[in-house]
């Protein structure tokens, strides 16, 4: 720029320079290479009306000049800080994408008013946090001054690039973990977040006397991608949010893995979206990634039996609270299973108790047959409850259980409510005490181990429909109990013969109570499963001819009687 002008008028010369050049940067931009990403930046998020004038933009449409310039004059005259909204926000986001394009609908002086008003939202950083805010601050700091760094370089030295190539690192080591996840808090904003990223990274790549983005935010970028598979269920929704996709997520995920992603992401995108990845050819010879894990850091879990669509997988999240989902064949099953209650039943009265910790995970497991998970909360009058989740990974059959513990002889009352996918719903049999999940055909057969096979009383606790789905109530006299559900996710289980009946567990020479330890057995078809559980300090005992000082067992039992352990866990029980 001519050195005898003053930073204002140099400022305007720059302005003038970039806008008789947008002609040339409209073939640049993300919403001419990528169409689709029109959706992903304003569908539902940034204003109707910007949206509708966008989409004729785009696609070369006639548009009103006039209303559009009002429009955008109306917008310009709003404080950032008084109306900074999500809304607000995504408004930015789209005008910033569609500054190229449009010098053909309004004159330089509105023009210049809208760029350095989208620049002044960068002084709203100091007051925006990337954990508390993330979607906010990576627009803020990072996304507006990337993209019109791209688009208009003539103004490149009033953006402060490099600024906001520290603040995109920023965001993204915020949102990740060591392990490279986010978390879960972040699981919501995910969607958003990530299509943030992914303007930015777009908006670095492939453009004249624009420097790439820094190896750091490609190695940090590229786990995003990952996780964009790593933490969509079947249906591609994010695990555990109960929120729909946001327009054109799959064509983001895709977008996001083909521009960074390692061969073996790109296996995986082909894998889990077979029909939008078909433009990516096979990477056939690469290793998925794990498909189950668990992280500390982002308070999440996840168990699959394969990466391939229609299979059985379980997702947590646990923390403050513990979400559950379900999914098998068909897609979702359990769309919550929720919190449990449990009270005492003194002689006068009964009180709930309250949880008076958050959740944490205290034994995870993982191998070619099943997938093993303990979850631990501590409630009021020192009662301890344990959750355990157990997936037999080629068998379609999935153990949930609560262990509550606790040093009181009082009787405890246990319920737990678990919600259905909205095209399912639950009947009762009939005589018996489980329960069949049906949608346009059987799809899951539940037995509820830790009561009678024959439905006598509620004395014991039921297994009864809800307006949700079903709840799961169980009661014991002896200051601990276990309330544990087997699952078998077949269309045929309910239709092909099966049973289930509670074991004796002795030790020594004597039966062992139920506040000490229970045993199952549980039969479909062939198929025979064994499970026990100590709910006092293991010591040696015996079950159905098998002797053992493990806490937990679950396996399977051939037709010869001989048993398989897919899962033993020793410890001591404590309280």
């Amino acid at each position: 720029m001519p050195n005898n002008k003053s930073a204002k008028s140099a400022f305007q010369h720059a302005l003038q320079q970039s806008y008789d050049e947008c002609a040339n940067s409209r073939g640049r931009t993300l919403l001419y290479q990528f169409p689709s990403a029109l959706k992903w930046i304003g569908k539902g998020r940034a204003s109707k009306e910007l949206y509708s004038w966008s989409k004729d933009i785009v696609h070369e449409n006639a548009v009103e000049s006039e209303s559009l310039a009002a429009w955008i004059n109306e917008w310009i005259s709003r404080d950032p800080e008084s109306s900074l909204d999500v809304q607000t926000l995504h408004d930015a986001v789209l005008l910033a994408q569609l500054t190229p394009f449009l010098p053909e609908y309004m004159d330089i002086e509105t023009w210049g008013q809208l760029v350095t008003h989208l620049l002044g939202y960068m002084s709203l950083v100091n007051d925006l946090h990337p954990k508390e805010s993330p979607v906010a601050f990576a627009i803020a700091a990072a996304e507006l001054p990337i993209v019109l760094h791209r688009y208009h370089r003539s103004i490149s030295d009033y953006l402060a690039g490099n600024h906001a190539m520290k603040n995109m690192i920023v965001s993204l080591e915020e949102a990740l973990g060591d392990d490279g996840l986010p978390h879960a808090n972040m699981f919501p904003d995910f969607q958003e977040t990530l299509a943030s990223w992914t303007r930015m990274y777009f908006a670095c790549q492939n453009a004249p006397d624009v420097p790439s983005c820094p190896d750091d935010i490609e190695l940090l970028f590229q786990q995003c991608a990952r996780n964009s598979l790593s933490l969509s269920r079947d249906d591609h929704e994010i695990l555990c949010t109960h929120e729909r996709s946001m327009p054109g997520w799959k064509r983001l995920r895709e977008l996001a893995v083909t521009l960074v992603g390692e061969p073996s992401d790109k296996r995986l995108l082909c894998t889990r979206q077979p029909n939008s990845a078909s433009r990516v050819r096979s990477y056939s010879k690469y290793a998925l990634p794990e498909m189950s894990f668990q992280s500390d850091w982002s308070e999440c879990a996840v168990a699959r039996s394969s990466w391939d669509l229609g299979t059985t997988g379980i997702y947590v999240i646990y923390s403050d609270s513990i979400q559950i989902e379900m999914e098998g064949a068909n897609g979702l099953i359990i769309s919550s299973l929720g919190e449990p209650r449990v009270s005492l039943e003194g002689e006068a009265e009964s009180s709930t108790l309250n949880r008076i910790s958050d959740w944490s995970c205290t034994s995870w497991f993982n191998d070619h047959e099943a997938v093993y998970m303990e979850f631990e909360s501590r409630f009021s009058n020192d009662v301890t409850v344990q959750r355990q989740l157990v997936m037999a990974k080629d068998e379609a059959v999935i153990l949930t259980a609560d262990a509550v513990i606790s040093d009181s002889d009082h009787t405890l009352s246990y319920s737990c409510e678990v919600e259905l996918s909205d095209r399912l719903q639950m009947f009762e049999a009939e005589e018996h005490s489980e329960g069949f999940v049906v949608g346009l055909e059987p799809e899951v057969l539940v037995l509820p181990m830790g009561l009678d096979e024959w439905r006598q009383s509620d004395l014991k606790g039921s297994l009864r429909r809800s307006d949700k789905g079903f709840v799961h109530s169980i009661r014991s006299q002896d200051g601990a109990l276990y309330a544990p559900l087997l699952f078998c996710l077949s269309r045929d289980a309910g239709t092909e013969p099966y049973t289930w009946r509670q074991l004796s567990v002795a030790e020594g020479l004597s039966r062992t109570p139920d506040s000490i330890a229970v045993g199952y057995r549980a039969q479909f078809n062939e198929s025979q499963w064994l499970i026990y559980r100590s709910l006092a300090p293991p010591a040696s005992r015996s079950i159905l001819g098998q002797n053992t000082t493990a806490e937990f067992i679950f396996g399977a039992v051939d037709d010869k009687g001989e048993f398989h352990q897919y899962v033993g866990v020793e410890g001591m029980i404590s309280n």
